[in-house]
């Protein structure tokens, strides 16, 4: 009987663990918070260079946050206040 519930927890954990991953399409991005991410070849997403909006901001006399940038299609760190057509997010 203590196998079968030991084999059984173990069963639940590892579909607990495959059922939580973030699968993405590879290029996607996103905000993630003031990040921007991509979602890398192994469908996982990462932070892009420059992707810290906060770190970014520390650098210059501008505060930068993460939005979709309309002329670049993909999510940017950006101005605040610069302008964008949908609210930030692109619909994506």
């Amino acid at each position: 009987m203590r196998r079968w519930i030991y084999g059984l927890a173990i069963l639940v954990f590892v579909i607990v663990v495959i059922g939580c991953h973030d699968d993405c399409k590879p290029e996607a991005t996103r905000c993630n918070g003031n990040m921007a991410q991509v979602c890398n070849t192994s469908k996982d997403w990462e932070t892009m260079t420059g992707g810290d909006c906060d770190a970014v901001s520390k650098d210059t006399p501008f505060t930068f946050e993460c939005q979709w940038d309309v002329d670049a299609e993909q999510h940017l760190c950006v101005p605040v206040g610069f302008p964008s057509s949908d609210g930030g997010d692109g619909g994506k």
